[in-house]
């Protein structure tokens, strides 16, 4: 009996340890892909500046780079909620917008999608008001997580996936008791096999 224990308590760790590996993984990629990031293109300001509030509508829109990069997509949203694309033309490490024609008082979002020299696609937003502020058609969009968080938070979501395409391999010194108990609960035991069965934790509550 304490040779059996012994033996589940062993094969439970090494369950264990397999989730803890993949977590870390997932954390370790969710930290480094920010810093990554940072080596690309980025927007270093802008002509209104973001947040700024002005008397009068601008003349041109600039956008300020830290490297060069040339125009994909610029869609702008009017404080009435309508939207519209611009064009814009590279110089340098700048976007300019000539004469936007902006006739609306209020709170407009600008969103670049730009590629830079190393190819990648960098995307942003700016938001400045004229006149005076107005309840903002890209308060949504600005509140997003950070890319850590959403990587974690989808690599987190990935886990019950990753163990049920990998359960037969996690799972494959298991007693054979264990290993039908995993295979009778298609809810719990094949998302969350170890909840249940690995560890020799109940089912239910």
């Amino acid at each position: 009996m304490a040779e059996s224990r012994n033996r589940i308590s062993a094969r439970s760790s090494i369950l264990l340890l397999t989730l803890l590996r993949f977590l870390a993984l997932a954390i370790l990629m969710a930290l480094f892909e920010p810093a990554a990031a940072l080596a690309h293109a980025s927007l270093v300001g802008s002509t209104p500046a973001q947040g700024a509030v002005i008397a009068t509508p601008p003349r041109a829109i600039v956008f300020e780079f830290n490297e060069a990069v040339a125009p994909l997509v610029l869609t702008g949203i009017a404080p009435g909620g309508s939207s519209r694309k611009f064009s814009a033309t590279a110089d340098g490490t700048r976007l300019v917008v000539s004469d936007p024609d902006l006739q609306a008082l209020g709170t407009y979002l600008f969103s670049f999608r730009v590629i830079s020299d190393d190819g990648h696609t960098v995307v942003g937003t700016i938001a400045f008001s004229v006149g005076a502020p107005s309840a903002s058609p890209g308060t949504a969009a600005e509140r997003k997580s950070p890319p850590a968080l959403v990587n974690l938070g989808d690599a987190l979501a990935a886990l019950p996936l990753f163990l049920l395409r990998n359960r037969r391999r996690v799972f494959r010194n298991l007693p054979e008791e264990h290993t039908a108990c995993v295979q009778s609960q298609p809810n719990l035991g094949a998302a969350w096999p170890g909840a249940s069965c690995g560890l020799g934790l109940p089912a239910e509550p």
